[in-house]
């Protein structure tokens, strides 16, 4: 990430099965989802299935907006800390068509520059598509690209 460069992350730990519905922080939750540009996806490394925890999280996006599952998506397992070596194995084949999946660990630290490192590449890409449609639209006088000003 270039020095002095930064942007700004919107933590959304409120998505559950039935959101779109209105359950728990629901249709409210979703839309302040709508206004990111990218979306992270924590896993829980622990959890039986994480896989299908992603599936059931995509569902849910979807079922609330057809545009949510068309914007760039990161995905991390975490507490990889705490996986034992056995599990880390299995976590270690585990894909997620077209989107990065990283592992990472909060409490060690392991993996989360490179998630950092790709949520900002995925802005910088993001602000250069819209430099070219504002340059297009002729617009673009002013403009400056910054992923500090996004949101992830």
């Amino acid at each position: 990430m270039d020095e002095g460069a930064g942007f700004v992350v919107a933590d959304m730990p409120g998505l559950l099965l039935g959101a779109h519905q209105g359950k728990g922080l629901g249709i409210q939750f979703l839309r302040h989802i709508e206004r990111t540009r990218i979306l992270v996806f924590l896993l829980d490394g622990t959890r039986p299935d994480p896989l299908d925890d992603y599936r059931v999280l995509m569902a849910e996006l979807k079922s609330f907006s057809s545009d949510l599952p068309k914007k760039p998506r990161v995905a991390a397992l975490t507490k990889m800390d705490i996986v034992d070596d056995v599990r880390k194995k299995k976590l270690a084949s585990l894909k997620i068509p077209r989107v990065p999946l990283h592992r990472i660990s909060a409490v060690t630290g392991e993996g989360v520059e490179r998630l950092v490192r790709d949520i900002w590449e995925k802005l910088r890409t993001l602000d250069r598509k819209e430099e070219g449609r504002a340059s297009e639209d002729g617009g673009g006088a002013g403009y400056e690209a910054s992923p500090a000003r996004g949101r992830a």
